[in-house]
């Protein structure tokens, strides 16, 4: 009787271990493994900030318009001085010049309105209004390739030199005009006016009958050179004084 419980007991102690060999202990989760990056980190940007300023979108429109500069008279907006600032010139926006106002620079009161003819203003969809040496207004325009056209004015609206010529540049000083011929078919004349005068100072023509153009012209100091091509494709260079009588 007693060896046989003893049996028992040790069968049932020998179930139990060998149940316990059976089970295979739980494995704890590995934690993957970190990976590092070679490329360098790249911080993030930093989260916008609110301002008190009133920002400008993009889409306002036009920039801010500008102070008076250089050229132009205070409290007179689109106006140009004049050479000794005295007087300030003003010519209304539009694709054709029908008047030319004229201001006192200081009190800001406009002297003078220059209201063109009716011809004239035709004729001025390439107008250009410019101050000449001695405060005087240099209005010019093209009509074609080969036709120009000015006229001088005064700050009190008379006309003073009515200038036609082929074509016309005027002198960095703004002193002077000169006329001259760019095609073979108009007369090969080469005219100059003195602008703060109003009147014409020089004029030179081909003497020998021949056809010339000018393919450039130099203002270097009283000197008006001009490189004039005929028609054999011969150069020559003219040189006109602008002081000597016309």
């Amino acid at each position: 009787m007693g060896n046989s419980k003893m049996s028992r007991t040790v069968l049932v102690l020998w179930v139990l271990v060998a149940g316990c060999e059976d089970r295979k202990p739980l494995e704890t989760p590995r934690t993957p493994p970190r990976i590092e990056s070679s490329q360098p980190t790249v911080p993030e940007p930093p989260a916008p900030q609110r301002s008190d300023a009133q920002e400008v979108s993009s889409d306002a429109g036009a920039d801010p318009v500008p102070g008076p500069g250089p050229t132009e008279a205070a409290g007179i907006p689109g106006s140009v001085l004049s050479p000794d600032k005295r007087f300030a010139l003003v010519v209304p926006e539009g694709d054709r010049v029908r008047h030319i106002d004229v201001h006192d620079a200081s009190s800001q009161r406009r002297l003078t309105r220059i209201t063109l003819d009716k011809a004239t203003v035709v004729r001025s969809t390439s107008a250009r209004v410019r101050w000449t040496a001695g405060n005087h207004i240099l209005l010019t325009w093209t009509a074609g390739s080969d036709a120009a056209s000015g006229i001088v004015y005064g700050t009190d609206g008379k006309t003073l030199l009515e200038v036609t010529g082929p074509a016309m540049e005027v002198s960095p000083s703004m002193r002077y005009l000169a006329t001259f011929p760019t095609l073979f078919a108009a007369p090969p004349i080469i005219e100059v006016y003195d602008l703060s005068a109003g009147r014409k100072v020089a004029r030179r023509a081909a003497s020998d009958g021949t056809f010339w153009v000018v393919d450039e012209l130099g203002w270097k100091g009283q000197q008006l050179v001009a490189s004039c091509r005929d028609q054999k494709e011969q150069i020559q260079e003219v040189r006109i004084d602008l002081d000597a009588p016309p």
